[in-house]
Parts: structure tokens; sequence; C-alpha cells
């Protein structure tokens, strides 16, 4: 694959148990982490386990937000970079995102959680009993796709 300039920016998405996730729960998200890292060459680098706590919050009542997940790093495709990143990388930064929306998707049916989707900082969508909402099937992946099919680089 053509290399990208090293001032290329990067996005982060990040993938994490939606709520506070049990302790079996966190290492069975950490043992699927570990296990896409070993599956594959990943375009830009393999995702990365999370386990975080936040306790932020000024207001003594608020419970800490904890995120267990994990992140992974794309070449961002946003205007003025869309034209800059060959489609080859690309369609492999899709299809790696693909993966992991799949293995999620067996995860949380099999585990009983939800998964939240993070793409740089916003929440792009969700799987919820094993099924992704049609904000992370059509909106990112689909319009992800569709971009991919009329692309001329």
């Amino acid at each position: 694959m053509e290399p990208l300039s090293p001032d290329h920016p990067q996005i982060n998405l990040l993938f994490a148990i939606d709520g506070e996730p049990s302790d079996a729960d966190a290492r069975a998200m950490q043992d699927l982490v570990e296990a896409l890292v070993s599956s594959k060459e990943w375009t830009l680098s393999p995702p990365e386990f999370v386990n975080e706590e936040d306790d932020s919050s000024d207001d003594p009542e608020d419970k800490p937000i904890i995120t267990v997940g994990g992140v992974m790093r794309l070449y961002s495709s946003f205007p003025p970079w869309d034209d800059k990143v060959p489609a080859a990388v690309d369609r492999a930064q899709y299809d790696e995102v693909v993966e992991i929306v799949e293995r999620l998707t067996e995860f949380s049916l099999s585990r009983g959680v939800d998964i939240v989707f993070e793409y740089d900082g916003e929440v792009v969508g969700k799987i919820r009993k094993g099924l992704a909402n049609d904000s992370l099937s059509d909106g990112l992946l689909g319009e992800w796709g569709r971009t991919l099919e009329r692309d001329t680089r």
C-alpha cells in the first residue's frame, strides 16, 4: 500500500461496553481485543485495549465513568484530506472496521452487553443484543461503503 504523509491526521474509533461492565465482561473484552490484534496485519495499527475510569466530575454524587473496550486509529478521510488517502488504504480500513463490528456483534449477543462506538469523539452507533443500530450500520458503515463504491481514486 502507498505510504501516507507522516503528518496525515488520524482519528480514533472507540468501541466500548455501554454501562459498567462486570469483571468477566471486561476480561472477555480484553481477550477479544487481543485476538483481533494477533489476527492480522493492520493498516495503520492494531486496536488497543482500553480499561479506564474517569472520576473527574466535581459532583460527589456522580459515579465514575468506566470505559472498557478498544480504540483503533484510522487515517482521516475528511476534507481536505479525503483525496490524499489512497483507495486501497481506505478500503482496507473499512474492511477492518467491518470485521471489528462483526466480532463485537457476536460479543454483544453472547455476553448480553451493549457496545457503543465513537468516531473522533462523537457517538456513531451502538450494538444492542447483537444487532447494530441504523446509525452504525447505515450511517457509518453504509455511507463509508457507498463512498468506496463511487471512489475514482
